[in-house]
């Protein structure tokens, strides 16, 4: 199904390049599944003002010393929270830096295969 919609929307590119785009897998389930996971992004409601987020907090880290030297108490407390996209399941787990990383790595690929192609 997938290759069959490649063909349609891709009648005049070269097939050695079509070739090139179906070898990357773009598509749930492929190697470049990012691919897919971009191009669902970007086919989200674009009149909404932000994706949809999750947000968790990962951990936390509260530190305080005995005292300061001008004799106050010195407290400091560290928190780290995951941001992830939620609008598309396959990122489920992954971080948007994770992800925005993936779909650059995907996307550079992509580019250098068609390229040669």
């Amino acid at each position: 199904m997938w290759k069959l919609g490649l063909k349609d929307k891709c009648k005049l590119v070269p097939q050695s390049v079509r070739d090139a785009i179906s070898a990357l897998e773009p598509f749930i389930g492929g190697t470049g599944y990012m691919l897919e996971v971009l191009h669902q992004l970007n086919l989200i409601d674009k009149h909404r003002n932000l994706l949809q987020f999750g947000y968790v907090v990962a951990g936390v880290t509260l530190v305080i010393p005995d005292r300061a030297e001008d004799n106050s108490s010195l407290h400091r407390a560290d928190m780290n929270i995951v941001t992830s996209f939620c609008d598309v399941p396959e990122t489920a787990g992954q971080t948007v830096l994770q992800i925005l990383g993936r779909i650059c790595d995907q996307v550079d690929a992509a580019v250098r295969v068609i390229q040669a192609a």
